[in-house]
């Protein structure tokens, strides 16, 4: 039976502070511990460019999406329903105010991560482009990069499994905040 977000699941949104492009930098890891009771099911993945600050670049950030199986530590975990807008750590909020009055158990996810995450393996690669003056940045920022195609499965996160975005060896510049849907199945 094919997956479908209509058929009651909650489904959240995570959505990080804007931070500096950086060379092997890892921008943000999600893990669904062992014992969380749940699938996590992530239904979109955007990089959003900052625009309102000017820079200048040529040389688009890579950013890999790998699948993890252990958490991370460091950086700063995220927040639950926060009314602070690039609170640290990035805000997990409902789509429905009735989804639950917390967390979803032992589901965790952290900005700027410095270690742990250890990389299962690697998924897929995409760029984004950071200069402010081009409409690349307007355009890919309501890129979802995750594959929605018709055949293809939603990208799941088991107990004990989780994923990690982290740029490309290549610096770039600019600064580039991630918003995440997911559903708990």
């Amino acid at each position: 039976m094919p997956f479908d977000a209509r058929e009651g699941y909650a489904a959240y949104t995570y959505a990080t502070p804007a931070a500096a492009a950086g060379a092997s930098k890892l921008h943000l890891d999600m893990f669904n511990a062992t014992g969380s009771g749940v699938v996590v099911g992530i239904r979109g993945l955007w990089a959003i460019q900052k625009t309102d600050v000017a820079v200048t670049g040529a040389v688009a950030a890579r950013l890999d999406f790998y699948r993890t199986s252990a958490v991370g530590t460091g950086g700063t975990a995220w927040n639950w329903k926060s009314a602070t807008p690039d609170v640290a750590g990035g805000n997990l909020v409902p789509f429905d105010s009735a989804n639950g009055s917390s967390n979803p158990s032992q589901l965790t996810a952290r900005h700027l991560p410095t270690g742990g995450a250890t990389i299962s393996h690697w998924v897929f690669p995409t760029y984004s482009f950071p200069e402010e003056t081009n409409t690349a940045p307007y355009i890919t920022q309501y890129n979802n990069l995750l594959p929605e195609l018709p055949h293809a499965q939603i990208f799941r996160l088991q107990e004990g499994e989780g994923f990690l975005i982290k740029q490309g060896s290549v610096a770039s510049v600019g600064s580039l905040s991630f918003l995440v849907a997911i559903v708990l199945i």
